[in-house]
């Protein structure tokens, strides 16, 4: 579990951060999850990808798949 998921309304919001505030244990296990989640999502990485779709889309034996516009 990387967050907790609660309706928009200030009930939940308290309910959930008075649980988190009273579990320590708890909040670091998710800290560690959500940070490991993220990790790799960085600037460059996404760029890479980015640029990873397009040169896969633009690769000249994948012309017969496009279609006239």
């Amino acid at each position: 579990m990387t967050g907790l998921l609660r309706p928009p309304e200030p009930a939940a919001l308290a309910s959930a951060v008075t649980a988190l505030a009273a579990d320590p244990h708890g909040r670091a296990r998710m800290g560690a999850r959500a940070r490991a989640g993220v990790v790799e999502r960085t600037w460059d990485r996404a760029l890479e990808r980015l640029a990873d779709g397009y040169r896969a889309a633009l690769r000249p034996e994948d012309r017969s798949l496009w279609r006239a516009a």
